[in-house]
C-alpha cells in the first residue's frame, strides 16, 4: 500500500522565557589581564563573555601568524570594562611572505539578532603582490559548518598606516541568515603578503555583540508528504496584533516563503530524493510594539511517497475523493501498472486498453504495494 497518504503535523511544544531584551557580547583582548600591558600572557580565550548560549571560539591561521606585544589606546568592551593594550595577533613579513592570513570566531546565535562586530588593527605599510593592502580580501560567514558565503554588503576597506588605534566595524543586523543558528562562523581574510622589512599586520580588541531576545521560543516538527508545499499557519501565542511582520531565518530559510497572514510554504515542491529534512525559523514581530517578538523553530521532515517516487505524479491538494470499484478476478491488466512482468497491461490496437483508469490514476493516488489474501479466488474470498 502507499507508504504515506496524509499531511502530518507532530511534536509541537512551546517554551516561554523572559520577555526582556538585552545586549550581549564576546570580546577578545588576546591577553589574560585588563591592566598588565605588553608583559601580559597571550590568550585566545574570550576575555569578556556575556554571550548567553555556548562558549564563543576564536582561531587564526597564516604562515607567519603568531602573537605579539601591542600598543595604542585602551579599549572599552561592551560591558564597560576597559582593557589596556598588551597582546595582539600579528602577521609579520620581515623574514618572508605570509599566506593564508585569516582569523575567525564561532558563536551560537540562538535567540540572538542585530549582530555587530568591531576590531582594532594596524597595517603598518604591508603590501601584497598587487600593492599596498587597503582592505580585507574577504569577510564571510558559515552556518553549521557549511560552505562560506560573502557578506556582500559590508565595506571591507582598511587604513594602511602606522596607527595602533584604527577601528573597523560592521553592522550585520540586516543579515538575518546568521541569526537564530546553532553555529555561526565569521571569517576575516587578508591578502597574501610579500616580504618587507619591519612590516606586519596587527589585530586586537575583537568584539561581537547582539541583542538577546528570549521573548518566546516555540518549536515544532512537521512531517509532510513530498510534492506538498503548504506547511501551516503561524501566529503569535503570547500577544495579539493587527499589524504583524514576518521574517524567516535558519539554515534552510531560502527554501521557504511566508505571506502576510503567516502561511508558511515551500517555494518549490519538495522531493524526498533531493532533500529529506529542512530547518527554518519563523520570526513574528508586532510592528506597533517592537518588544513583542516570537520565534518559532520548524523542523520539517519530507516523507517518501511510493507513488510519486515511481510515477512522478502530484497528489491532489486538500480533501481526497475515494472512488471504490469492486471487480471480480481483476488481474493486473491496467496500463498504469507498467510493462514489466507479471504486470502485462491490456492493449487494444497498440494503445492502452484502460484509458479511463489511466486518467483516474493520473489525478489521484496509485497504490503500488497492495495485496490480496490469496492468489486464487476461492481462498481469497473466504479468508
Amino acid at each position: 500500500m502507499l507508504r504515506y497518504l496524509f499531511l502530518l503535523y507532530t511534536v509541537f511544544f512551546a517554551v516561554c522565557i523572559s520577555s526582556a531584551q538585552s545586549t550581549v557580547g564576546a570580546y577578545w583582548s588576546f591577553q589574560e589581564n585588563q591592566n598588565v600591558g605588553v608583559n601580559d600572557v597571550f590568550s585566545d580565550l574570550v576575555s569578556v563573555n556575556t554571550w548567553p548560549v555556548g562558549i564563543p571560539q576564536f582561531s587564526y591561521s597564516g604562515t607567519n601568524g603568531r602573537d605579539t606585544a601591542n600598543y595604542g589606546n585602551s579599549f572599552t568592551a561592551h560591558n564597560g570594562n576597559q582593557w589596556v593594550p598588551g597582546r595582539a595577533i600579528t602577521w609579520p613579513v620581515s623574514t618572508g611572505p605570509s599566506t593564508g592570513n585569516s582569523f575567525q570566531i564561532t558563536v551560537d546565535t540562538t535567540n540572538i539578532e542585530n549582530i555587530n562586530v568591531r576590531l582594532k588593527y594596524r597595517l603598518n605599510g604591508v603590501e601584497s603582490s598587487a600593492g599596498s593592502v587597503t582592505a580585507f580580501s574577504a569577510f564571510e560567514y558559515s552556518l553549521d559548518g557549511s560552505n562560506f558565503s560573502d557578506f556582500s554588503t559590508v565595506n571591507l576597506d582598511l587604513l594602511n598606516n602606522t596607527s595602533y588605534n584604527n577601528i573597523w566595524s560592521a553592522d550585520l543586523s540586516s543579515i538575518t541568515a546568521i541569526e537564530d543558528s546553532s553555529s555561526v562562523t565569521l571569517r576575516w581574510s587578508f591578502p597574501d603578503l610579500i616580504q618587507l622589512q619591519s612590516k606586519q599586520i596587527r589585530v586586537d580588541d575583537l568584539e561581537i555583540t547582539g541583542v538577546f531576545n528570549p521573548t518566546v521560543y516555540t518549536t515544532s516538527s512537521v512531517e509532510i508528504l513530498e510534492m506538498r508545499k503548504e506547511l501551516g499557519l503561524y501566529t503569535p501565542t503570547t500577544y495579539t496584533s493587527s499589524d504583524l511582520s514576518y521574517a524567516l531565518s535558519g539554515a534552510d530559510a531560502d527554501a521557504f516563503t511566508i505571506n502576510s497572514n503567516g502561511s508558511l510554504s515551500f517555494n518549490t515542491d519538495p522531493v524526498f530524493a533531493n532533500k529529506s529534512s529542512y530547518f527554518v525559523v519563523v520570526e513574528m514581530a508586532d510592528s506597533q510594539n517592537l518588544s513583542n517578538v516570537e520565534h518559532h523553530s520548524v523542523s520539517v521532515q519530507i516523507l517518501e511517497s511510493a507513488a510519486i517516487t515511481s510515477r512522478h505524479r502530484h497528489h491532489p491538494i486538500g480533501q481526497y475523493n475515494v472512488l471504490f470499484i469492486p471487480i471480480d478476478d481483476l488481474r493486473p491488466l491496467l496500463n498504469v501498472y507498467g510493462e514489466d512482468d507479471p504486470l502485462k497491461p491490456l492493449k487494444i490496437n497498440g494503445q492502452s486498453g484502460t484509458p479511463n483508469f489511466d486518467r483516474l490514476a493520473a489525478s489521484g493516488v496509485t497504490f503500488l504495494n497492495a495485496h490480496c489474501q490469496q492468489a486464487i479466488c476461492t481462498a481469497s474470498r473466504v479468508s
